[in-house]
């Protein structure tokens, strides 16, 4: 019983201590973002995150959707890298915010980047085109007239993960009292 409440109690203890990572990893300036997207609408992306000094953004760079400008820089910020390399460049200039242009990738790949770096603490947000409505979205701020939407995955919520683990503890608790008795006589 011991083992139950003390294995994962200190990790639920700092969780609510301690800032989630994602909203933690902070610059001087702001949360570390990337924007996905090099062409014009992440150029106007970046144009909004700089004439917002307070909002709370650090621009460290570029995704371009392929590998052929990696380096080079757009408005004075460097081409980290591509679609591909995504999740390396997160870890390595640790990232908290990834915005994608709706203009520059497809949904099917954004969800795809999403699934891939689940558990990498990001926060990400979408900037659709204008002719999209979104119906019900709680998670929209407002960057001036661009409309800046946060994309959760609903495995990493909170409640979703505390269901999983009171699972766990069931599944485990039910086999450890159907074998325990037979491990104590052999």
């Amino acid at each position: 019983g011991l083992s139950v409440i003390a294995i994962p109690g200190w990790r639920l203890i700092v969780r609510f201590i301690a800032p989630s990572p994602a909203r933690g990893r902070t610059s001087l300036f702001g949360r570390r973002t990337l924007i996905v997207g090099v062409e014009r609408s992440g150029q106007d992306i970046l144009k909004k995150l700089r004439m917002h000094v307070g909002g709370g953004y650090s621009v460290v760079g570029f995704i371009d959707v392929n590998r052929m400008r990696i380096g080079e820089k757009v408005m004075e910020t460097e081409i980290l890298g591509s679609i591909d390399t995504i999740g390396k460049v997160v870890l390595e200039h640790r990232i908290s915010e990834v915005i994608f242009s709706s203009d520059a990738v497809p949904y099917s790949t954004i969800l795809r980047i999403i699934a891939a770096n689940k558990n990498r603490f990001v926060n990400y947000r979408l900037v659709p085109n204008n002719l999209e409505v979104i119906i019900g979205k709680p998670g929209i701020d407002q960057l001036d007239e661009i409309p800046l939407i946060d994309i959760e995955y609903n495995i990493a919520k909170t409640g979703n993960r505390i269901i999983k683990r009171l699972a766990d503890l069931a599944v485990g608790l039910f086999f450890l009292i159907c074998i325990g008795p037979f491990v104590y006589f052999i």
